[in-house]
């Protein structure tokens, strides 16, 4: 036989049983437990750390000497909410000889077993994993002047794992479980190859790719590379650069990409309800630390919607700051929007959840080409948003329905009981472009003005609704009225109203619409419009009065047309009054004054006292006397007058509006 090949085939064997005899004599004569307190020692002063092992110690025999360690421990800092941030089952480790010669370690395979592992962020956004500066200090430089021993990990699993993460005070910590860690060198050099399977509840997670040196991570020598792809259920993931700073999560410089085939595939992950809809794509540069990162070319796709812009997040000891300036070529709602359920109020009762609020401060403006809901679609729309200890300020603007917007919106959400207030306008709107009125065909042209102001307070929309103090002003101009309300559900209120308000021939199609207006000035809850309901065709006059508990939504509206003078209409044609009762879910069409209260000098007697004039101060020589109701109805004290909130001139009528408005419905 060859003299090379037997010399070759001798170290192959020879190598391997000397490592099994260097274990078997290590295990038969080196007793661990004699060094238990200084491992002890020297893990606690290498992390700044309790460190405690409460199991055995013991060198198991193998090819390498392999160091077991039985129920780990490793605590975490004072400021963390669980004791430990690291406890496990068993940790193994498996240490090369022939690099001890040397005075260099290089460990073949540390195994963790069963560990559960805790993470968490201060509110300064400082990791536990991070290590006190002493301790860190200590663990870089070596106690004498000699050379760092060189330090070499192959290979490190872990199986079985339970982790937890808990990133924000308010916020509930994620959960995963870990079958399977693989960390191992890979081809590259400095490189280790890194394959995981896990699970998060149901939703399985699988990662694979390289990532820098363990030696690397664990001494921050130098930037350290990332190059994953994930799979989370059927949403996939890729994150590709490097941290120079690992041990701190700081120097990020990387580049991330999400797809799924549907938002609901993210469900699962993040504790969300979100819809069926996709397919979902996001790209984003990620630069600088965990406590302050910026988001540069952020760019998402969402179905036909596509996002783009820029975003930084920032944490401070006691808050989160976001930053960011975002456009929408398109912004399509309408598929994440649920489907309308009928319910018995418009107002919710639902207590409103605003920690998020009082936890994050925000400076964030969205400019959108177009934008698509169920109730309105918009061109050329911003909103600039600004939240600051609880105080949230919107300001919208844009083209609404080919007419323009414009307002403010602020909820302040730092007292105990939130507090609202609106101030919002909106110029010659097209009724008719309207989601809600455009497949139904019931008004063409008749462009309108409204004016909504005010402010409430109260833990939900029904709360804020029953305390509000402010006005509502609609002023709608020349127009056709379509009478094609059979078209449109659930109006058969507005179908007989319009009957009663404006009767017609069989073979009447259209009403010239000359002008419309409603006028509620509303006061701690409680709507009125003294006079301030008009409308006007090219047939008939008509101006009417109304209260609106916003309380309990209970309404009462009369009013009583004419017919206009020259125009030929048969007055038996008209009723005398057209009364609407019920509530503002439930409204119906009533014949008489009893079928709105139960009687009529009940009814009569609040409209007198109260300050409406439709039957005590003189509507109808009013309406007989003009031909101009919308003028007439927009006289009356307006919306734009209530800047002291309601109160001022209305003061005596609101009063005692409030007071009959309990004894007519009962509250």
């Amino acid at each position: 036989m060859n003299k090379l090949l037997k010399i070759s085939l001798f170290l192959l064997v020879l190598f391997p049983c000397a490592g099994l005899l260097a274990s078997l004599f290590l295990a038969l004569t080196l007793d661990p437990e004699d060094y238990r307190q200084e491992l002890v020692a020297l893990v606690e002063t290498h992390t700044g750390r309790d460190f405690s092992v409460q199991g055995d110690i013991r060198v198991a025999a193998s090819l390498f000497p392999t160091l077991v360690l039985e129920d780990v421990s490793l605590g975490n800092p004072d400021w963390a909410q669980q004791p430990v941030m690291l406890a496990a089952r068993r940790i193994e480790t498996r240490i090369a000889l022939l690099p001890l010669l040397t005075g260099d370690l290089s460990i073949r395979r540390i195994l963790l077993h069963q560990p559960v592992v805790n993470l968490e962020i201060s509110a300064d956004g400082v990791g536990n994993w991070q290590l006190p500066q002493q301790a860190a200090e200590t663990a870089k430089a070596p106690a004498d002047k000699r050379a760092s021993p060189a330090l070499n990990i192959d290979e490190l699993v872990i199986e079985q794992a339970r982790i937890s993460y808990h990133g924000a005070p308010e916020s509930p910590p994620l959960a995963f479980n870990i079958e399977l860690l693989d960390v191992r060198a890979a081809n590259q050099p400095s490189r280790l190859a890194i394959e995981l399977e896990a699970s998060h509840g149901d939703m399985p997670i699988q990662l694979h790719g390289t990532v820098g040196s363990l030696a690397r991570l664990l001494t921050a020598d130098g930037p350290y590379p990332l190059a994953l792809n994930i799979q989370v259920g059927a949403a996939s993931g890729e994150l590709t650069g490097e941290i120079a700073q690992p041990d701190r999560l700081a120097g990020i410089d990387a580049d991330l990409h999400l797809s799924a085939a549907s938002l609901a595939d993210f469900n699962s992950i993040a504790g969300l309800d979100w819809p069926a809809v996709g397919p979902f794509e996001l790209s984003a540069a990620i630069r600088g630390a965990a406590n302050e990162l910026h988001i540069e070319d952020f760019a998402a796709r969402l179905a036909d919607s596509h996002l783009t812009g820029e975003a930084s997040w920032r944490v401070s000891k006691q808050r989160r700051h976001l930053k960011a300036v975002l456009h929408a070529e398109l912004l399509d709602l309408v598929p994440l929007q649920p489907q309308p359920e009928q319910a018995e109020r418009l107002f919710s009762r639902e207590t409103f959840d605003l920690t998020v609020l009082r936890a994050l401060d925000a400076d964030i403006l969205l400019n959108v080409d177009a934008l698509r809901s169920r109730n309105v679609n918009m061109r050329d729309a911003s909103l600039k948003a600004v939240l600051q200890d609880g105080r949230l300020t919107l300001t919208p603007a844009g083209q609404l329905a080919a007419g323009k917007f414009s307002g403010s919106l602020m909820l302040d959400g730092s007292r105990a009981t939130p507090h609202l207030q609106v101030d919002l306008r909106i110029r010659q709107l097209l009724p008719e472009q309207l989601p809600a009125l455009q497949e139904k065909s019931l008004i063409r042209d008749g462009r309108t003005d409204i004016d909504f102001n005010g402010r409430g307070h109260g833990n939900s929309v029904a709360a804020l609704a029953a305390s509000w103090n402010g006005g509502l002003v609609v002023n709608m101009g020349r127009g056709q009225l379509l009478n094609n309300f059979a078209n449109l559900a659930g109006a058969d209120l507005l179908f007989s109203a319009f009957q009663m308000l404006n009767p017609q021939t069989e073979a009447d199609r259209d009403s010239e619409l000359v002008c419309g207006v409603l006028n509620f000035v509303i006061v701690d809850g409680i709507a009125t419009a003294d006079n301030g309901i008009a409308l006007q065709t090219a047939r008939a006059n008509v101006l009417g009065s109304g209260l609106i508990d916003l309380g309990s939504e209970a309404i009462e509206i009369r009013a009583r047309p004419k017919a206009r003078e020259g125009v030929g209409v048969n007055m038996a044609q008209f009723s005398d009054f057209v009364m609407i009762g019920g509530t503002l879910m439930a409204p119906r069409p009533v014949t008489d004054v009893s079928g709105v209260l139960g009687t009529a000098g009940t009814v009569g007697a609040a409209f007198a006292t109260g300050g409406l004039s439709l039957l005590a101060q003189g509507l109808f020589s009013r309406i007989f006397s003009s031909d101009d109701p919308c003028g007439v109805a927009l006289s009356q004290a307006s919306a734009s007058a209530q800047s002291d909130g309601g109160r001022g001139t209305l003061d005596k009528a609101g009063d005692t509006v409030k007071g009959l408005f309990r004894d007519l419905f009962g509250e």
